[in-house]
């Protein structure tokens, strides 16, 4: 079965939720190679609750974990950003997410920062309201930073830290 999960799911491959009685969940575990699957599980039989309430309680256990990954990666950006491993202006972060540098980044949803970046050079050039040929600088950031492998945040603007549109943590 875990096989066939595995060429069912695009890559990269989500996580993978279980629900399912205890002692099934276990030895799906125990038996499955498949890293995907997530650590916590939800511990009823699919078929003994309304899809709703299996999806408020997956939804629930989700948002738990989003909850954590977020902290822990607030508090690398609050850690590095004192030993330059971190910042929070859009030049940088999108000269650094367009080499592969950015690891993590939090950026403000609702948020533009418009400009112009060169990809040859590695500047950026901000505006304050949108001009021809502009785009968004959040967003091109993020874009570039998953295509590099890095994790980003799509969060409320409160949610950023140190109060920002964005905010990167770097890998070097």
């Amino acid at each position: 079965m875990a096989e066939g999960l595995r060429e069912t799911l695009p890559d990269p491959r989500p996580p993978i939720m279980l629900a399912a009685a205890e002692n099934l969940i276990s030895l799906f575990k125990q038996v499955s190679a498949c890293p995907e699957i997530m650590e916590e599980a939800i511990q009823v039989g699919p078929d003994l609750v309304e899809p709703q309430a299996l999806h408020a309680r997956a939804m629930a256990v989700i948002e738990r974990r989003d909850s954590r990954a977020l902290g822990a990666w607030s508090g690398r950006y609050l850690q590095n950003l004192s030993a330059g491993l971190a910042s929070a202006d859009v030049r940088e972060v999108a000269a650094g997410a367009s080499h592969g540098r950015v690891d993590g980044l939090f950026v403000a949803v609702g948020v533009q920062c418009w400009g112009v970046f060169d990809s040859a050079t590695g500047s950026a050039t901000l505006h304050e309201r949108r001009e021809a040929g502009d785009e968004d600088l959040l967003n091109l950031s993020a874009v570039l930073t998953a295509v590099n492998g890095g994790t980003v945040f799509a969060v409320p603007p409160a949610d950023v830290p140190g109060g920002s549109s964005l905010a990167a943590v770097f890998r070097y």
